[in-house]
């Protein structure tokens, strides 16, 4: 068997040449060529201005980017439902305690 010939099997038949099979498939399967889908993206630049491809990140601060204000909100939701929950807790814990002292005082 050439050199070749087991290139050529490791490729096709290892578990690398099953999932380089599965991505050109995926990237073969397009609407358009890829060809035209550079015309379509040059196109639409050009029609719609050198802002229209530019990202929304660009025009906010470094805190929004990192998403520091939802980070911060989930932790202060997290923090105020278990404080709820311990606050609740406590309560029934103390009721529950409290009746069955009284129980235990009316019975001495």
């Amino acid at each position: 068997m050439p050199n070749s010939s087991i290139a050529f099997y490791r490729v096709h038949e290892m578990p690398l040449g099953k999932a380089a099979k599965y991505h050109s498939k995926r990237f073969l399967d397009r609407p358009l060529s890829a060809i035209d889908t550079a015309i379509y993206w040059i196109e639409y630049a050009i029609r719609n201005g050198p802002g229209s491809l530019r990202s929304p990140a660009v025009d906010m601060s470094w805190w929004q980017v990192a998403l520091l204000d939802v980070y911060a909100f989930l932790t202060l939701t997290f923090i105020t439902i278990s404080y709820l929950i311990v606050v609740i807790l406590k309560f029934c814990f103390k009721t529950l305690t409290w009746k069955y002292s009284q129980q235990r005082l009316k019975h001495d």
